[in-house]
């Protein structure tokens, strides 16, 4: 529990604890995993395990995991080259490493 204080009160924030937090991360990305694998997933499904990756990488702190979305991304920019999803995804993984296009 978090606790806030609101002008001498005190308030008890539930919060989810840490451990749950990643599991239900990971079963996230693992409930995608299967459909981007034999290619079933829709753009918007890539995306968010590109984002769930990527978020993995960061909270985590595990460079492959940040790696596996890039690879990701940059797959479904070649894979979805009208989709402007696509580009966002790549841009944001682009970003973690400072990875700005050549103009």
């Amino acid at each position: 529990m978090i606790a806030a204080t609101h002008m001498n009160d005190v308030t008890e924030l539930a919060v989810t604890d840490g451990t749950i937090a990643l599991l239900n991360l990971r079963a996230q990305i693992d409930g995608l995993e299967p459909d981007v694998r034999l290619g079933h997933a829709t753009v918007e499904g890539r995306v968010g395990l590109i984002e769930l990756s990527r978020l993995g990488g960061f909270i985590l702190g595990h460079i492959a995991d940040y790696q596996r979305a890039d690879e990701m991304a940059e797959q479904l920019v070649r894979d979805a080259a009208t989709d402007g999803t696509a580009f966002v995804a790549r841009a944001r993984t682009r970003a973690v490493f400072h990875r700005l296009p050549m103009l």
